[in-house]
């Protein structure tokens, strides 16, 4: 099964998110900066993309830029999109026609486990990709 790719740059909380969805059956693939995250959607072919908005260590470059890079994968090999924020002012300026879901802090891993889990069984099935401009 493909890994999703976890762009979050606070170490603990990712941890976090990997060991629950992992111990779901979700392969995870973290990583801490949206460089980082633009450099690996060029290179390999994710299902999903869980996204933290707000990079505080990538040096300027936001979830925003990460969702700009998505947006450059043809469609049928674009991953879902799930941004998550802590409030919905930071969200001026995303194309919220790439995102599938928005989720906020502080998260309930328990539906954040659940709510990863079936979008990334709908990726990998193929159902749920957009095919609209």
């Amino acid at each position: 099964m493909p890994p999703i790719l976890l762009v979050e740059d606070d170490l603990p909380l990712a941890q976090t998110m990997a060991s629950a969805l992992e111990a779901v059956g979700v392969p995870v693939e973290h990583c801490p900066t949206g460089e980082l995250a633009i450099e690996l959607l060029r290179e390999k072919r994710y299902p999903v993309v869980v996204l933290e908005l707000v990079l505080s260590l990538s040096g300027g470059v936001s979830g925003g830029y990460v969702v700009k890079a998505v947006k450059k994968i043809p469609r049928p090999e674009r991953p879902a999109i799930v941004l998550i924020a802590c409030g919905s002012a930071t969200l001026r300026g995303i194309d919220r026609s790439m995102v599938t879901s928005m989720l906020f802090k502080p998260l309930d891993f328990s539906l954040f486990t659940e709510y990863i889990l079936a979008t990334y069984r709908r990726a990998v099935s193929g159902c749920g990709r957009e095919t609209a401009a």
